[in-house]
């Protein structure tokens, strides 16, 4: 199995005038790549020993790319931190490690010049900017008169990459990958549109969440193709840059996906070939309106930080009413009963997956994940005779009334049809002899609702044991970039 380095090596050989990096004037072909990973790599190492913990804290850019290659290159750890997170948390991941080097842009300065837990005079800091005292100039390790060819070979099964999770729960989990998972995972993902050569893609989430680290840097790279670096993330910058730069692929979140089609230059999203979403599944009124409207599939898939990409609907089995596909080539997938017992076709209960792509362990764990053991989601599901997977909800949301057990999503399903509503989360809240219920809205823009409306609705559209015991209304609700949303802090605002 080759590496990432591996596929940059190959390509500055057969390709090496192929663009792989675009952003704005800036092109970087795979032959320039392939020189600056050698000189960053090299510059970084400085003699020191392989397996060292290289923090990056960079916004989406080249730099990030550059900084990624050369860290695992050298058989280091690419610590990914968020750098869209809020100071408070970009400082509370800085405290769970301990660093050899930290990369980041010149505006996170001040977060990591207050950070007590790192020992600057142990810490190399690199900085993509202006450098002050000690800081180290990024651009001038980018730059090296004793160029040679990169190395070729790296331990597939040694530590990669550590990634966090969402923290919708407000407390973020390293989770660390070994190059075998990722280059695994990004293969089977690749599969799924066709293993097409020179694609170009285009990507919403950050480079440092899983999604984009395999569906867009790792598809571009293993196809031979081009990453594009959009100006920013909003919907026009978007927008715009699939206008100028046309790429095949877009990966998105039902989010942005959303926010891309009400907009007024939405027309532009036909020039895709694909657009792959991840994360909280689309809506039937959604994905109609997406078929209706653009000719390029939308497919929609499932993953989770812990075993990255899972599963994806492929081209031509499209199935509708929430199905987010099959298991990818590397995946086994079951589901089980609250007594790990497999369930039937059409019984709900727990995801379980196995395969070489899972996560090797927890940061600061002492013990490893195991591949041959079936790793638990905490994500309810059921499986159709076909083999499909349809998402009903997370375990821990659950709520038990009355004899009765029933996810939380299928309640916000039969709200959701409510013509004022744009929005709606089911709290469950913990009570003496069943679980208590609040329905939190969020009213469509510029459209005035009341909570008796939406008691009402309900009353005619559930059944009586699931009738809300509180209903609040949102201007709108916590969520991160990828539309999940934050239960804590939306508990606290109750």
């Amino acid at each position: 199995m080759k590496d990432f380095i591996q596929y940059i090596s190959e390509y500055k050989n057969t390709q090496p005038d192929s663009v792989f990096i675009k952003s704005g004037k800036h092109l970087y072909t795979y032959k320039d790549v392939s020189k600056i990973v050698n000189s960053l790599s090299l510059n970084i190492k400085n003699g020191r020993n392989k397996g060292r913990n290289i923090g990056l804290l960079l916004k989406d850019s080249p730099e990030f790319l550059f900084a990624f290659f050369s860290i695992i290159k050298n058989s280091d750890i690419a610590i990914l931190l968020p750098s869209n997170s809020s100071p408070e948390i970009i400082t509370s991941l800085l405290d769970k490690n301990k660093f050899d080097t930290i990369i980041y842009n010149e505006e996170y300065r001040n977060i990591i010049e207050n950070n007590k837990s790192i020992k600057f005079d142990k810490v190399k800091k690199i900085i993509v900017g202006n450098p002050i005292d000690d800081e180290i100039n990024f651009d001038d390790l980018c730059i090296s008169t004793n160029y040679s060819s990169p190395n070729t070979y790296i331990s597939i099964d040694i530590p990669a990459v550590l990634l966090y999770s969402s923290g919708v729960s407000g407390n973020p989990k390293g989770i660390i990958f070994d190059h075998q998972a990722i280059v695994n995972n990004t293969i089977s993902c690749w599969e799924i549109i066709g293993s097409k050569l020179k694609l170009s893609l285009l990507g919403y989430p950050n480079f440092s969440n899983y999604i984009s680290l395999i569906l867009v840097i790792g598809v571009a790279l293993v196809s031979g193709g081009t990453i594009i670096i959009p100006e920013n993330k909003s919907p026009e910058a978007l927008l715009e840059t699939i206008d100028k730069e046309k790429p095949e692929v877009f990966i998105g979140v039902s989010k942005i996906l959303n926010q891309l089609v009400n907009n007024k230059n939405h027309k532009i999203l036909n020039i895709l070939k694909y657009a792959l979403a991840v994360g909280n599944t689309l809506s039937l009124d959604f994905i109609e309106k997406w078929e209706s409207t653009y000719s390029s599939p939308l497919l929609e898939g499932y993953g989770l930080t812990e075993g990255l990409i899972v599963s994806f609907n492929k081209p031509g089995l499209w199935k509708k009413d929430y199905s987010f596909g099959v298991g990818l080539s590397k995946y086994k997938m079951k589901v089980v009963d609250e007594n790990e017992i497999e369930v039937g076709s059409g019984q709900t209960g727990e995801l379980f997956i196995k395969g070489p792509c899972l996560f090797r362990e927890y940061q600061n764990s002492r013990n490893p994940f195991l591949h041959e053991n079936w790793f638990p989601t905490g994500d309810l599901v059921y499986k159709d005779v076909n083999g499909f997977y349809f998402y009903k909800g997370r375990k821990n949301n659950k709520i038990n009334r009355y004899g009765f057990s029933i996810c939380s999503q299928e309640i916000e399903k039969v709200i959701l049809q409510h013509p004022k509503v744009k929005k709606v989360k089911v709290l469950k809240l913990i009570g003496e002899k069943f679980d208590n219920m609040k329905i939190c809205i969020v009213p469509k823009d510029d459209i005035e609702i009341n909570i008796e409306e939406i008691k009402s609705y309900a009353r005619t559209n559930l059944p009586k044991f699931l009738q809300p015991d509180f209903v609040q209304l949102f201007d709108e609700f916590p969520e991160d970039e990828l539309g999940k949303m934050n239960r804590n802090i939306l508990i606290q605002k109750l």
